[in-house]
């Protein structure tokens, strides 16, 4: 964590969900559909994430849908309401293969990354130009993500429960929020950014392949660092649905220029269900 900005976390986090929100409703945009077939398979909707960046380097907007098969599998990660590729899924044993197919020419490309499946939950993700494995204690809960084979050396977080919530990687100061309310709230952000890795699709996290999803609503969390470029400030507001999933996460980011003049970018996020 120490050896990466945080620009460049930010920049592996937009590649695959993006976290962001333009729109305050939890509608469908147009173009997206309910259902689609795939090879002759039925696939409904399982997830649409909405992005949108606003920052003093980048203004960008972005859509991405999961699909789902009858058994609850995720087939396809469609980019856009007019991609032209998307990003599919197959089981084979205890492998989840990654494919690209390319709609217009029905051309269907194996790609080098995969997922390794053991008793239900992931503990190998190869998906270039990341590399993990995982490791669960006996509750099925998430206490290990290792990156053994990364061009700048080891890098292993190790992850430690309080009941249901997880406590920060040690570099982190995290903190929060207490809602007084009753329903559990679904800590995917920090799970997904910090604990599960930041190349694996949302839905095999809500899936159970990461095992035991955390609670908590955080409020923030910021790392401290000698090195002004390594340093941030995070912001987090959530809203939530009345399963306790996330709707919505707003994230103003606080960082120092090379002036020491504080610059601020926001970052939200909308999902769909």
């Amino acid at each position: 964590m120490k050896k990466h900005s945080y620009k460049n976390i930010r920049l592996f986090l937009l590649t695959i969900i993006g976290v962001s929100l333009f729109f305050s409703c939890s509608f469908v945009p147009s173009g997206i559909a309910e259902e689609i077939t795939y090879h002759g398979e039925q696939l409904h909707r399982y997830l649409t994430i909405i992005k949108d960046v606003t920052s003093k380097a980048e203004r960008s907007k972005d859509t991405i849908t999961y699909y789902c098969n009858q058994k609850g599998q995720l087939i396809i990660e469609r980019v856009g309401t007019d991609s032209l590729q998307d990003y599919t899924y197959s089981y084979t044993g205890d492998t989840i293969h990654i494919h690209k197919t390319h709609i217009k020419d029905q051309l269907d490309e194996l790609l080098d990354g995969y997922y390794i499946v053991k008793n239900g939950l992931i503990i190998e993700a190869n998906n270039t130009p990341g590399y993990y494995t995982y490791t669960y204690d006996n509750k099925r809960r998430l206490v290990c993500r290792d990156t053994p084979n990364t061009l700048c050396g080891r890098q292993t977080n190790i992850l430690q429960w309080k009941g249901e919530k997880i406590l920060p990687d040690k570099s982190l100061n995290i903190t929060y929020r207490d809602t007084g309310e009753k329903t559990s709230h679904h800590n995917l952000y920090y799970f997904w950014m910090f604990g599960s890795g930041i190349r694996i699709p949302i839905p095999f996290i809500t899936l159970g392949y990461m095992g035991v999803i955390p609670k908590g609503d955080i409020s923030s969390y910021s790392f401290s660092s000698k090195d002004k470029d390594f340093a941030f400030k995070s912001q987090l507001t959530t809203e939530y649905d009345k399963e306790g999933r996330p709707t919505r996460i707003e994230e103003v980011v606080t960082t120092l220029n090379k002036n020491n003049k504080q610059e601020s970018s926001k970052y939200v996020t909308q999902y769909i269900w």
